[in-house]
């Protein structure tokens, strides 16, 4: 493997091409979009492809699937495993329901999936040597993160020689495409099988910068808050 290109970019939600492989749908606690909106705004902003990812949920990414006229859709999820963190698991077929991080790996694996560790910095300081030993790669720029955070993971990949993804982490419509995974020389038409190998051989490119942090974060928030209510009120 070889360590990505990064490439920072202004803000830019129209920007061309490229993929989002981290979005999130309703069928996450903390996000109301429909994947069917998703996939509209993800056209409408020039991208070739997006990733569901949504929260130990795999329901969105089928949606998304079956409306993905015109747009590449790659099925994954965002795994909180028990032992570690999150774990991003791209290129899968069916849930994954391990929830230990080496037996998630694992199965994604068995799926055919790249396993990918988001944001690394946000919520610790170090990543254990263990943890990396196992993923096929690293977020190199989630759009939700702070930028300090994203240097430090594009930094980690850089020196341990781990290829990196790009991913807006959206819960919102606004933030689709702010960061994306882009394959130099291909135009980035490729078929979900054609990205995956760019990506296992590092020959991509992360484009794209951050979004708001505190009113994302907050949205997210206050959405978790207002579904809680609503399943208390069921």
């Amino acid at each position: 493997m070889t360590a990505i290109r990064f490439c920072r970019t202004p803000a830019n939600p129209v920007a061309m091409g490229g993929y989002d492989l981290h979005v999130h749908t309703r069928h996450s606690y903390d996000a109301f979009q429909s994947p069917e909106r998703v996939v509209a705004v993800a056209r409408r902003r020039g991208l070739d492809g997006v990733a569901i990812t949504d929260h130990d949920a795999f329901e969105g990414a089928r949606e998304a699937e079956r409306v993905a006229e015109g747009i590449q859709v790659i099925k994954g999820m965002e795994i909180r495993t028990r032992d570690y963190d999150d774990l991003l698991a791209l290129f899968i077929d069916e849930p994954i329901r391990a929830r230990s991080f080496a037996d998630a790996v694992a199965e994604i694996h068995d799926r055919g999936g790249l396993a990918v560790l988001p944001h690394p910095y946000r919520k610790f300081d170090a990543v254990p040597d263990w943890v990396l030993e196992l993923v096929d790669a690293v977020e190199g720029l989630n759009a939700r993160s702070k930028p300090r955070w994203n240097g430090e993971a594009a930094g980690l990949a850089a020196t341990r020689g781990l290829v990196a993804t790009a991913g807006s982490d959206a819960h919102t419509s606004f933030e689709v495409g702010k960061a994306r995974t882009h394959v130099p020389g291909s135009d980035d038409d490729l078929t979900a099988s054609e990205l995956k190998q760019a990506i296992e051989r590092g020959d991509v490119e992360v484009r794209g910068d951050e979004s708001p942090y505190y009113p994302t974060h907050g949205a997210s928030v206050a959405m978790e808050f207002i579904k809680s209510r609503v399943r208390t009120r069921r």
